[in-house]
């Protein structure tokens, strides 16, 4: 959950200013940029969301409590994707034998959704007004 929470800082326009500068000139990172990034990056937010609780669907169906029998895995990654999600299968591709979470987070993959959600009312509640306040509780 930290690495989400500190996703929040590295956005925020209040500490960008202190360090993001041009190379060549120092000029500092135009506010006014920032805030095109910001509105860009929660572009496609409904497909990342739909994105993450299909590898959370995959994990639970593979190391869930009552997980899928032995079976070619292809397959399974094949329906989940057709029955649960609006994009299309690409055959031939593999990619979740190289997507590591499903095996490091073992039946956990769903958590990270959370730690986003977590995160998210951390910031708003917490660290989005008085940063200073918020860093000198962190460091004590």
């Amino acid at each position: 959950m930290p690495s989400n929470l500190f996703e929040y800082y590295a956005w925020d326009y209040r500490l960008l200013k202190r360090f993001a500068r041009h190379h060549s000139t120092g000029e500092i990172i135009p506010e006014k940029l920032v805030n095109s990034l910001q509105g860009a990056r929660n572009m496609f937010a409904a497909t990342e969301m739909q994105r993450q609780v299909f590898y959370a669907l995959i994990d639970q169906m593979i190391f869930g409590e009552q997980p899928e029998p032995a079976r070619d895995m292809s397959q399974l990654v094949y329906e989940l994707k057709r029955e649960h999600t609006s994009w299309n299968h690409v055959d031939g591709t593999h990619w979740h034998i190289r997507f590591s979470h499903l095996l490091n987070y073992g039946a956990g993959y769903y958590s990270y959704i959370y730690a986003k959600c977590f995160a998210s009312t951390i910031w708003q509640s917490i660290c989005e007004e008085d940063q200073r306040e918020v860093f000198q509780t962190w460091r004590s």
